[in-house]
């Protein structure tokens, strides 16, 4: 799934101190001597040697009914780990080690990502391997062959959690039988055995024969480098190629499904609901809403579970896409067999409630919280332009970077009603799932055995 600017900068990083050049960290929109535009953010401080750069390519690969959707997860993996004409994959894996470097690159239903970090004094070193990676990968048969049956052993002998098996009957209740689907459950054994060298072939070519939908730079290098950097890394593309990567409205409807599993030892329930995409700026209202609502002891779902209900487990609550036009809430987790209903309802009642009159006895405490873990994060080379890359993403502005973390302590108790009341789905609108072995404790519910008869509940 994609990841928004707010939890990438609430991962920890390596961070950076000291004093400061005259442009240090100011954030420009530039443009590379082969036009590639880029937002660059220098930063000249004590200590800091390192560069990042950060690369977004729309992809509508896995949303073309005409192609296997499974190609991207192997051609991520052999493009990153199968070396180069001259170099095999355990000698890149050597140098990057060796230099203090790293790439990786991964792909989502619509779109592809790529960030290289490295110190600027191993930039001779790193930049060629870099450009035969992204340019001219080998894809080795016996590396594809590697990656692709390593994949297959997976999924055959992985026996899916009863949580993860419920999120498969969610996607495939969402995304209907497509592409998108079979990427994004990722188990369709015949269509991974399938994979050939052209396919990883067909999908290089489409997927990087366009101009990037986004690049950001950050770190210890000047304009003038950065656009020679991203020019020697992307090569020259065809400018007038364009990815038709919209992914579709989830077909979200408020309906109940059980997954009945004879044997199960235990349930899970699940429910889910559409929030707006990230482009509009408010997924920092969205996580302090979800602090409030389900941050741990004291919060209304955990009062409601554990206290109320006197249940022994937990819910968790979160957000997620499917693609960057299809985000969701999301709250579940085990529940007792017996008690399946209650705790639905018990979710459902203490949702509407907090929907209605929100407490905000914890509100503080939260968004000072979230604040300083930001305002901490933001200092790092690689977040710095993770987060900047995530906000060109969903076209806002990359100066909005300077002032993420002033966002949460300025947030008010108005602005949270608003976003509830305007944004949030109401408490009969969730799609709610269930696993387990016993449906009678789940009325109404349309009960199926496997995927394939989740397109019957309607």
């Amino acid at each position: 799934m994609i990841r928004n600017s707010l939890f990438i900068l609430l991962s920890a990083s390596t961070f950076i101190l000291g004093g400061c050049k005259k442009d240090n960290r100011l954030i420009t929109e530039e443009v590379s001597p082969l036009g590639y535009a880029f937002t660059h953010m220098p930063i000249w401080e004590d200590g800091v040697t390192d560069l990042t750069v950060a690369i977004a390519w729309d992809s509508d690969w896995s949303l073309d009914s005409n192609r296997n959707p499974l190609v991207p997860h192997i051609a991520v993996s052999v493009m990153q780990s199968g070396g180069t004409a001259g170099l095999g994959p355990d000698q890149v894996i050597e140098l990057f080690e060796e230099k203090n470097a790293y790439a990786q690159i991964y792909a989502t239903a619509d779109m592809i990502v790529a960030e290289t970090e490295f110190p600027n004094d191993y930039t001779d070193d790193i930049l060629p391997v870099l450009t035969e990676l992204f340019q001219k990968p080998t894809f080795d048969e016996a590396w594809i062959a590697r990656s692709r049956d390593g994949a297959v052993e997976f999924t055959q002998g992985n026996i899916r959690s009863l949580w993860q098996q419920m999120w498969d009957v969610g996607r495939q209740a969402l995304l209907s039988d497509g592409p998108q689907t079979d990427f994004a459950n990722y188990f369709d054994v015949d269509q991974m055995k399938a994979i050939t060298r052209d396919d990883l072939i067909a999908w290089h070519q489409r997927s990087f024969s366009a101009a990037p939908r986004a690049i950001t730079v950050a770190g210890a290098i000047d304009v003038k480098d950065a656009g020679e950097i991203i020019d020697q890394i992307l090569g020259v593309v065809q400018p007038d190629f364009v990815a038709n990567a919209v992914v579709q409205p989830v077909r979200h409807n408020a309906k109940r499904i059980y997954l009945h599993i004879a044997d199960a030892e235990k349930t899970v329930m699940g429910l889910v609901g559409k929030l707006p995409a990230t482009t509009d700026g408010k997924d920092y209202q969205d996580l302090v809403a979800l602090n409030l609502f389900a941050g741990g002891a004291g919060s209304p779902l955990f009062e409601a579970i554990r206290t109320d209900l006197g249940s022994s487990y937990g819910l968790s609550a979160g957000m997620d896409n499917l693609g960057r036009n299809q985000r969701l809430l999301y709250i579940g987790g085990e529940v007792e067999t017996d008690k399946l209903n209650k705790a639905i309802d018990a979710t459902l009642e203490t949702y509407a409630a907090f929907l209605n009159q929100p407490n905000f006895e914890a509100l503080s405490g939260i968004t000072s919280r979230i604040a300083g873990g930001v305002r901490k994060n933001v200092q790092a080379v690689n977040t710095s332009a993770r987060a900047l890359l995530q906000l060109k993403i969903d076209n806002l502005d990359p100066t909005n970077f300077a002032k993420l973390a002033d966002n949460f302590e300025g947030i008010t108790e108005g602005e949270i009603k608003e976003r509830l009341n305007t944004a949030y789905p109401k408490a009969d609108e969730f799609l709610i799932l269930a696993v387990g072995p016993n449906s009678e404790g789940f009325p109404d519910a349309c009960v199926v055995k496997d995927l394939s008869e989740v397109a019957a509940c309607e």
